[in-house]
């Protein structure tokens, strides 16, 4: 649930000169935590079930949502295209074609970049759970080690950068830095991670923290035009988003009794909504900067139109969610959606 709400407001802070706040990149990176329990839960189901039928049903809670999104955001584009004067404005086949099964990451017109540009997760997702039960497999014969060749990987994609032999694409950075996350959900399934003390945890984390710290800095500098973006240092961002990790784990049994004692409606709407709000959370964003351009710089306008937004996108297209999940579709959690059977004289 924190991983989710952090990735919300990273996207509706960074939006300069209306709200920009550089320092939530650092608190808790999202996507890791979202990589590492999605590597958990799925270590576990390919423990009971057989990986077929496990990625099977992986790709039909994945897939479905996405495609609803990729017919709005592309119909959004041909039309914009279409107005626009621009050269930019041309949403090319290859552009369409990455939205029918995202093996690479989806591309669209370069006017609306806010529609496509945050779904390279879902490139890695793909990608981190067609080889999960090979990287399963082996880490049931060696524990640990698909971790380590996550990380060598990772590692080999920043020295062909650094040292300039070629360009190492984006794809390569997401699957390697994400899937090392996800490789890391398989130790915790196991137990591993729980049997460390919590002191040793908060100790490895403190110096995965200073390593991020003065990689983002030094070796890699964030600092772009005036803005501090800690995700121009993959490195760092790897290391800041593990130092968050241990961190947490440290405080994993105080955590989990909290949640078991307030655990409400608030936290079941995050959590069965988590894809939703990944998928379209920009999009409300984007309604809410178009909103401000044209009514002026106004925080407390922008904030209200995003929060308006986001409501209305999850009641609209959040739905989608249950159907994929193969659960009753509800508006909202709580608010379950009936659909009347017509009789032979009303049609």
């Amino acid at each position: 649930m924190v991983s989710v709400l952090r990735v919300i407001a990273l996207h509706t802070c960074s939006k300069p000169p209306i709200v920009y706040l550089p320092w939530i990149q650092w608190i808790f990176p999202g996507m890791p935590e979202v990589f590492f329990v999605s590597g958990a839960v799925m270590a576990a189901t390919l423990r009971r079930r057989p990986a077929l039928a496990v990625l099977r049903g992986r790709f039909r809670r994945l897939l479905p949502p996405f495609y609803v999104y990729a017919v709005v955001a592309l119909g959004v584009m041909i039309v914009t295209d279409l107005r626009s004067s621009s050269p930019l404005a041309s949403l090319h086949r290859g552009d369409i074609l990455s939205f029918l099964f995202p093996v690479v990451r989806p591309t669209g017109s370069v006017t609306r970049v806010v529609l496509w540009g945050h779904l390279w997760f879902l490139n890695a997702f793909v990608w981190v759970i067609a080889l999960a039960p090979l990287t399963y497999w082996l880490h049931r014969r060696v524990k640990g080690s698909p971790l380590l060749l996550f990380g060598l990987a990772f590692g080999a994609c920043v020295m062909l950068d650094k040292l300039g032999h070629r360009a190492v694409r984006s794809e390569f950075y997401d699957v390697t830095l994400f899937g090392w996350f996800f490789q890391l959900g398989y130790l915790y399934d196991d137990g591993v991670l729980q049997r460390i003390r919590p002191r040793v945890h908060l100790a490895i984390g403190a110096v995965l923290g200073v390593a991020g710290w003065a990689v983002a800095e030094h070796i890699e500098p964030v600092w772009r035009k005036g803005l501090n973006e800690l995700y121009a240092s993959q490195s760092g961002h790897l290391l800041i988003g593990a130092a968050w990790m241990f961190g947490a784990f440290a405080f994993r049994e105080p955590i989990q009794q909290w949640l078991a004692h307030r655990r409400g409606r608030a936290l079941d709407l995050v959590t069965r909504r988590t894809y939703t709000l990944f998928i379209w959370g920009p999009a409300a964003n984007a309604l809410a900067f178009a909103a401000v351009r044209h009514f002026g710089l106004n925080r407390v306008l922008y904030f209200a139109v995003t929060a308006a937004s986001l409501v209305g996108l999850l009641m609209s297209f959040g739905w989608v969610e249950d159907v994929a999940a193969r659960r009753r579709p509800e508006l909202l959690p709580g608010v379950v959606l009936r659909f009347r059977r017509l009789r032979p004289q009303e049609i």
